[in-house]
This record gives structure tokens, C-alpha cells and sequence, in this order.
């Protein structure tokens, strides 16, 4: 061994010996920071947990800040809106004062034209006297009609006023003593006042006892008069007929109002009546629809089934025989598919039936309904008519199928507007016409309408003709009720 490898050999030592030396330290230093960690105060652990809570606050204080500054935006959103509205209500109130300052001053002109209209003279002394011509046949105290809350009626009293007073006027001139002169005149103002009590108690179907009190009025105003005065009587006559004609257009006119009112009530319960009735007959078409659906739905499954079997056989008899009854298969479906569309258009659009019926027992001759239906089976509604208060069933002239039902009812009213039974209530589509001018009206709107002019009218006919008395008739509806007729007589006629 030289004496380098005796060297390397000390140092390797060397250097073990201090590798060992360090591993010794470095357990020794392990197990004082076990005993240092170990010795860490709590009061350490306890600050690092405030520093973790202080960073969860700091959080938190940032949330509300920007909470806060939504709010702090909302708030100056919501003041900025209660400014527009505070500007808009005070320029509306600067508006209302100004419609109050002006409203003010026409209540002012108003007064002075009332004034403005009167005529004045000075007199010899400087004072100013009223020279006004007062109309002296007139009441005192006018009343607010209701015919004046409409136009054309209150054009129309006003202008019979007028020629009220010219009648007033010219028998004024006739009576030319002091005496005559005032009973004329008391006698007018009186008889104004008479036709004003009148006009004031006016309603709704009592127009013939106004003309009837008109006429008791005039009737003893004149006997007074003549009674007192026998050479005056010719005068008084004529001057009688004349006003009693004025005053009876005044009640008249009046009564317009009345009539007026009662039509617009007629027309909105029409609407709703015929609203009704539409709802009904969607009803009814649309459960009809489901019907034909279901139908059709059979006729498709059964045509399938017979379909695939006729894919699996391969004899010719039974082939042809399930051809054959496919084809009367699809043939039915066909027609069914065709009432399918029929209801689709009834409900979709304005067609319909346009009936033209009678009654001879309940309303007698020349007597016609003229309506519409938007069912598919328009009879089904022809009998209901017949099952309502009426005593004998309605015969059926004819059936107009029309794609603007709607339309040609209308058209049809129109035409037959002169001819209503009943002028107030235009739900009542009666109208009283021969058969010969129906049939060319109708003819007129669709020449290819079935229109049959015999009334049978059998039940009626049928009834007339029954012999004796009639006792224990039963009820269809009610088995256990009777009905005993002691006497034979005419079945009433019943107006609309």
C-alpha cells in the first residue's frame, strides 16, 4: 500500500466521521424544534385565528360596501323619479288653476250675456230702465226634457216650440179688448204649464194616455173658454185644433226617446242573445266533431287491419273480397270525412241556414220568423222554437244553406224592416207579408232556394176540427198530470 492509498484512506474516514458527526446533530436538532413547536404559546394559535377572522370580516365589509353602493344608486334612481313626478304635478296643478282661472271667467261672461241680450233706454233724468220684450205666453220655469240629451230629437221640440209660439202669437192679435187679451194669455201660460206636468211624468209605454190627457186638456180649456165668451167659440175652435196637433208632436217627440233607449236595450240583449246561441251551437258542433273523429278513427283502424291481412293472403276469393270491403270502407270514410269538414267550416266561418217558418194556430196568416242558425241539423233548432211557448209546432217554408249566413239574414231584415210585428224588440224576427212577396224575396237573394208555399199547419187544422169535449190529455213530459178542456175553443194568437 503506498502512501497515497494510506491518505485517501485517512480521508475517507475523516469525512464518515463527520457525516456521522452532522446525522447526530441533525437528530439532535430535529427533536429541539419538536420541543420548541411544542412550547409555542396558545396565545400564538390565537392570533392566527383572528388574522383568519379578520380576513372573513374584511370580506364581508367589501359585500356590504357594494350592497351599499346599489342601494346608494337605487336611492338617487328613486329620488331622481320622485323629482319628475313632483315637476310633472306641479306643472299639472299650474295647468288646473289655469283651467279653474278660465273656467271662472266664462261663468262670468255667461252672466253678462245673460244680461247682454236685454235692452236698455236711458230716461229723461239720466237713469237706465230695462226695455226687455218678455215673452209673456210662456211658463215661467222650463224643464230639462230627456229628448234634449239627444240631438236630432232636441233639434226637432225645439223647432215644434217655435211654431208652438207662432200659433201663440198670431190668435193673440185676434183678441184686441183688455179682458179678451189676458184670459188668452193666462189661458196659454196655463195650458204650456198643463203639457210640462205632461211631459215630466212621460215614461216608457204610457204615450197613449199623454195624447189622451193632451186632448182632455184642450178639450175643457176650450169649453171654459167659450163658456165665458160664446162669440169667441169659431176662434177658439180653430185655435184649439191647431195647438192640440203641436202639443201632441211635443208629447211625441218625447216619446222618441223612450223608443230610442228601449231599441239600444233590444239591440245589446240581441247581441247577447245571439252570443248564446253561437256558444251553443260551437258547443254542440264541436261534441259533433268529436262524433264524426271517433268515426273516423274506427274506419282508419279497421281499413289498416284489413290491410295487413290483405298483404298475407294469397287466395283470390278472400283478396277480392277484402278489396271489395276496403273499398265500401273508404267509401263511408269518405262521407265522413266530408260531414267533418262541414262542421269545421260551420265553426270556422259564417255559414249556416237561413229559415223562413210559420205559425198559423199562434200568429196567424201572412205571419213569418225569418232567422238563422249555424247548426248542422238546422231542424234541431226549428223544433226548439216549436217547443217554446207556443201551442202549435212552426211549418218550414224554406232552408237557405248560405256561406255568409250572417249577411244574408241581415239583408233579408233589412229588406222586411217595414213589415216587423214588432217595431221595438228586433229580436223578435216576425214580420207580417204574403207569401207571394217572400217567395220573391227570397228567390230574389238565392233562386235556387226550395221554397214551399203550403202553411199545413195540421195540429191547428186538426184542432178546429175537433168535435165534443177533450178531457184527461196527458202530458208527454209529465204522465201524471191532466189537462181537462170543457169547452172548444180557438187556440189564442199569440203577438210578439
Amino acid at each position: 500500500m503506498g502512501f497515497l492509498d494510506l491518505f485517501k484512506a485517512n480521508e475517507n474516514k475523516q469525512l464518515r466521521d463527520r457525516i456521522n458527526a452532522l446525522e447526530s446533530q441533525n437528530v439532535f436538532l430535529q427533536q429541539k424544534y419538536i420541543e420548541l413547536e411544542a412550547s409555542i404559546p396558545k396565545e400564538k394559535k390565537d392570533f392566527d385565528k383572528l388574522q383568519q377572522n379578520i380576513f372573513t370580516l374584511n370580506q364581508e365589509i367589501s359585500n356590504k360596501n357594494a350592497e351599499k353602493s346599489k342601494i346608494q344608486q337605487d336611492l338617487q334612481s328613486l329620488s331622481n323619479s320622485y323629482n319628475e313626478i313632483k315637476s310633472s304635478l306641479e306643472k299639472n296643478q299650474a295647468e288646473l288653476s289655469k283651467i279653474i282661472s278660465n273656467v271662472q271667467k266664462l261663468k262670468v261672461l255667461h252672466d253678462q250675456y245673460k244680461t247682454a241680450v236685454k235692452g236698455y233706454e236711458k230716461n229723461s233724468d239720466g237713469s237706465i230702465i230695462d226695455i226687455t220684450p218678455e215673452n209673456e205666453l210662456m211658463p215661467f220655469v222650463e224643464i230639462d226634457l230627456n229628448c234634449f240629451n239627444i240631438r236630432e230629437l232636441h233639434n226637432k221640440y225645439r223647432q215644434n216650440q217655435r211654431e208652438i209660439q207662432k200659433v201663440f202669437t198670431k190668435y193673440e192679435s185676434r183678441y184686441t179688448t183688455k179682458a179678451n187679451s189676458a184670459i188668452y194669455k193666462l189661458m196659454v201660460i196655463a195650458m204650456e204649464a198643463e203639457l210640462q206636468n205632461i211631459l215630466v211624468t212621460l215614461s216608457n209605454g204610457k204615450l197613449d194616455k199623454a195624447i189622451n190627457s193632451i186632448k182632455n186638456i184642450t178639450k175643457r180649456y176650450y169649453e171654459v173658454a167659450v163658456e165665458g165668451n160664446q162669440s169667441i167659440a169659431p176662434t177658439m175652435k180653430k185655435f184649439i185644433a191647431e195647438i192640440e196637433f203641436l202639443f201632441i208632436e211635443s208629447i211625441k217627440i218625447e216619446y222618441e226617446y223612450y223608443v230610442k233607449k228601449e231599441q239600444e236595450r233590444e239591440e245589446q240583449r240581441a247581441i247577447r242573445e245571439q252570443m248564446k246561441q253561437e256558444a251553443e251551437e260551437q258547443k254542440a258542433l264541436e261534441a259533433e266533431k268529436k262524433k264524426v273523429e271517433r268515426e273516423e278513427s274506427k274506419y282508419n283502424a279497421q281499413i289498416e287491419q284489413l290491410t295487413e291481412k290483405l298483404q298475407e293472403t294469397f287466395d283470390n276469393n278472400q283478396l277480392r273480397q277484402l278489396q271489395e270491403r276496403i273499398a265500401q270502407l273508404q267509401a263511408q270514410m269518405e262521407e265522413v270525412k266530408k260531414k267533418k269538414n262541414e262542421i269545421i267550416n260551420l265553426q270556422n266561418g259564417k255559414a249556416g241556414y237561413v229559415y223562413v217558418i210559420s205559425n198559423l194556430g199562434s200568429f196567424g196568416e201572412n205571419v213569418f220568423k225569418v232567422g238563422m242558425t249555424r247548426r248542422q241539423e238546422p231542424m234541431d233548432r226549428i223544433k226548439e222554437l216549436s217547443n217554446a211557448s207556443v201551442p202549435f209546432s212552426f211549418d218550414v217554408h224554406s232552408l237557405i244553406f248560405s256561406q255568409d249566413a250572417v249577411s244574408l239574414e241581415n239583408t233579408l231584415h233589412k229588406e222586411l224592416n217595414s213589415r216587423r210585428v214588432n217595431k221595438v224588440n228586433l229580436r223578435k224576427e216576425f214580420f207580417k207579408i204574403s207569401i207571394d212577396e217572400l217567395e220573391n224575396l227570397v228567390m230574389r237573394y238565392d233562386p235556387t232556394a226550395e221554397f214551399k208555399r203550403t202553411m199545413l199547419a195540421e195540429q191547428y187544422h186538426q184542432s178546429m176540427n175537433h168535435k165534443g169535449t177533450v178531457s184527461e190529455i196527458k202530458n208527454d213530459n209529465e204522465d201524471d198530470k191532466t189537462v181537462t178542456i170543457t169547452s172548444q175553443s180557438v187556440p189564442s194568437r199569440m203577438d210578439e
